[in-house]
């Protein structure tokens, strides 16, 4: 099994606190808080991955969003629906990057009661939840 299949297995939100976790340890490091060098080396590891990570996270948000979709819930969504929605369709792992670096809570899962994973953006305070029957649900948050 290669590398980026191994990001599969894990839920939404867990890659969300793997590339959180990265983060933080990122800004340790910066501080010099380690000792003998295996913080460093630890961070090397896990910066080897962050990109797979990342991809994964891209390309479940790109099958979530995807343009028919997007396109059904602008024409048929009682609510107007940013301009933003149509860009999650071709969203890459560096755009994925420089929207959590922003704001960590902009992009997240939830678990319906079938116990899918429903991922969601928060786009001005308001989260647009891209149900598993291909219908954007608003909700304020």
């Amino acid at each position: 099994m290669n590398q980026e299949k191994n990001f599969e297995l894990f839920k939404f939100n867990e890659l969300i606190q793997m590339v959180d976790a990265i983060s933080r340890t990122k800004h340790r490091s910066r501080q010099s808080v380690w000792s003998d060098g295996y913080g460093l080396q630890s961070l090397e590891h896990l910066e080897k991955h962050i990109d797979d990570i990342l991809e994964e996270m891209a390309h479940r948000i790109r099958q979530s969003f995807n343009i028919v979709r997007i396109q059904s819930n602008f024409r048929h969504n009682k609510e107007p629906l940013p301009n933003e929605i149509l860009n999650f369709n071709n969203l890459n792992a560096t755009q994925l990057n420089a929207m959590l670096f922003r704001d960590r809570g902009c992009i997240g899962a939830d678990v319906n009661e079938q116990g899918e994973e429903e991922i969601f953006v928060v786009i001005k305070g308001i989260k647009y939840k891209m149900k598993k029957s291909g219908q954007i649900s608003i909700e304020n948050t």
